[in-house]
């Protein structure tokens, strides 16, 4: 068995989010997946990934958590900007 570290960063998005591994899975191609349960999220959120979007919770990555939590807020204010732009132009 893969060992995970916990608490885990998984990608869900573009965004990364606290989870832990619940499951492990191997395939007939010898390709992981874990199953993930997101921290403070219902379990109707749990699901299957791989670990091309699981990342060790570490200062590093809490950093990038961090930037992207930021570079979203930014698009989701241009995108407000661009609409109102777009109601007054119209």
């Amino acid at each position: 068995r893969r060992k995970l570290f916990y608490p885990l960063k998984v990608y869900h998005g573009p965004l990364l989010y606290e989870a832990k591994c619940v499951k492990i899975k191997l395939d007939s191609s010898s390709n992981y997946s874990y199953f993930v349960h997101y921290q403070g999220w219902n379990k109707n959120w749990d699901e299957w990934v791989n670990d091309t979007r699981i990342l060790k919770a570490d200062a590093e990555h809490l950093e990038l958590k961090l930037k992207l939590l930021k570079v979203k807020k930014f698009v989701e204010s241009m995108s407000c900007l661009l609409a109102v732009l777009i109601y007054l132009g119209g």
